[in-house]
């Protein structure tokens, strides 16, 4: 994705026409003037991992010279993460981890600190995720961390909503009734 505009800064420089305006917004044009980089929800993907090791380091999970291995893939329950490019990078330390932005390395972690609680959700908010960074400027969407009540409450709107289609929660019929 870019972030640059896709309209004509220019056409701010002298007055503009409502109906020029409203396509400027209108989500059929794709929204130009809407500010993705402060509003729209993207998923922090590797940014993240970082966050990730010093939330395992600060909580003794690991050190930097713990070793981890990467065969390329992760399970947990009957899903299977891997890498990108279905890569394996094999013993891996934390350096080389975050060298390589290694997922399945960083899927263990995230396993290890679960077993802690929920201390991966508190150093981000630590950090500053999940609130308004205070820049000046209008539309910034503060985030979400993703927790067990947020699960929770997102799982029992799903379970009303299979109950009042009248579908079984887990079926193909409740995902497209339910999402």
């Amino acid at each position: 994705l870019g972030f640059y505009p896709s309209f004509n800064a220019n056409e701010f420089a002298k007055p503009i026409s409502q109906k020029r305006y409203d396509a400027l917004n209108s989500d059929e044009n794709g929204a130009p003037l809407f500010n993705r980089a402060i509003a729209a929800t993207y998923p922090t993907g590797s940014t993240f991992k970082p966050i990730t090791a010093m939330a395992a380091m600060e909580e003794g999970v690991i050190s930097p010279t713990t070793t981890l291995i990467d065969n390329g893939e992760f399970k947990l329950g009957d899903q299977v993460r891997k890498n990108a490019k279905d890569a394996s990078y094999g013993a891996l330390q934390l350096p080389r981890a975050l060298t390589v932005s290694s997922d399945v390395f960083f899927y263990q972690l995230g396993e290890a600190l679960n077993g802690k609680g929920p201390v991966l959700q508190e150093w981000a908010h630590r950090l500053g995720l999940g609130r308004k960074t205070g820049i000046d400027i209008p539309g910034e969407f503060p985030g979400l961390i993703p927790d067990r009540a947020w699960r929770d409450k997102g799982y029992d709107e799903y379970l009303k909503c299979t109950k009042k289609a009248h579908v079984t929660p887990g079926t193909t019929q409740a995902l497209y009734a339910s999402g």
